[in-house]
């Protein structure tokens, strides 16, 4: 019996420190890093351990209990960055931590007014009210075309 009582009591310590730990990545400091490229990356999102905190969403919603993960990416190029969080999953992309929102969306966004060699913050975020299915998201990036505004255009041959 002396020796079980430890050996459960270490177990049980064990178990429930395992049981309620969250990820890893849910704050800005542990941001995990995704190296871009123009390939679609497809980026395990699993909120079945993810903890929940009353917080804000986007601009356009209200304080709601929020799981969130954090994502930390260098875009390569002055190119334009595609992510799509699917189903009710939302993004923010932030200049840093405790930094500037740049970009908040739901579902999908083409995004052309980053700037390449900067570092940036993604926060994937979802409310508890949407459930903590195990899902993802995609994210790549497009080189942006030279003449693809009325300022440069690209004069064609008579």
């Amino acid at each position: 019996m002396k020796v079980r009582l430890p050996f459960i009591t270490i177990l049980s310590l064990t178990l429930g420190y395992f049981a309620f730990s969250q990820n890893p990545n849910e704050t800005c400091a542990n941001a995990e890093t995704i190296t871009l490229t123009t390939s679609s990356q497809t980026i395990d999102l699993n909120l079945d351990d993810a903890l929940f905190s009353n917080q804000n969403g986007c601009s356009t919603e209200d304080m709601d209990n929020y799981t969130n993960y954090w994502y930390e990416f260098t875009l390569p190029t002055n190119s334009n960055l595609y992510i799509n969080v699917t189903i009710n999953n939302h993004a923010e992309i932030y200049d840093a931590c405790n930094g500037t929102k740049l970009h908040c969306f739901s579902t999908n966004n083409l995004i052309t007014d980053l700037v390449g060699g900067q570092t940036y913050k993604l926060r994937v975020f979802r409310s508890q009210s949407q459930g903590t299915t195990r899902n993802y998201f995609y994210i790549n990036t497009y080189d942006k075309i030279a003449n693809d505004d009325c300022s440069s255009p690209e004069i064609l041959p008579t």
